[in-house]
């Protein structure tokens, strides 16, 4: 097993394959990260999707960082970022051969993922079922309308819990 190497910032390069980053022609199943509840249920998906079609998957994590503070000191650490999907990794219990992270500070969401995302991704987004889950659904919406091929995933609340607490766990211990 190859330790994983996240991406901070990196300029995306053009190619035909579908997704973020590097000039391999694999197909690529690009997770967003929402909540913890709702990627875990991403991912799972995802590793479905994966599985199918012969591809690998990318966690986006736009960072959004405020105006008040530099995109290049970010309050939050990308590492922090890093250690919380690699919890998420290992809660689904996928490989870390088959994941890559993309973490990118950004002032706003939609704007890093225009600018991330390869047109025509195969994206998934995941939610709690919740009346708080319109952020996720106006994102998933918005990318599909930009052209990608959306997949928007619910959680349970109560398997969403479940999952919080343990990824929390793996993150502290």
């Amino acid at each position: 097993m190859s330790l994983l190497t996240p991406i901070y910032g990196e300029p995306v390069t053009s190619g035909p394959d579908s997704g973020v980053g590097n000039s391999s022609r694999k197909l690529r199943v690009v997770v967003v990260f929402t909540t913890i509840e709702g990627t875990v249920a991403a991912l799972t998906a995802a590793a479905s999707y994966a599985k199918t079609l012969s591809a690998e998957i990318v966690i986006q994590v736009p960072h959004v960082v405020y105006f008040r503070y530099p995109l290049e000191r970010p309050p939050v650490s990308p590492a922090y970022f890093e250690n919380l999907c690699l919890a998420l990794i290992a809660e689904v219990g996928l490989d870390l051969d088959e994941v890559s992270i993309d973490i990118h500070s950004c002032r706003k969401q939609l704007s890093c993922l225009k600018e991330r995302l390869k047109p025509q991704s195969l994206v998934v987004v995941g939610a709690v079922i919740s009346r708080w889950a319109r952020r996720e659904q106006h994102l998933a919406a918005t990318l599909r309308k930009l052209g990608h091929d959306v997949l928007l995933v619910f959680a349970t609340p109560d398997s969403a819990r479940s999952h919080s607490l343990s990824v929390v766990r793996r993150m502290l211990g």
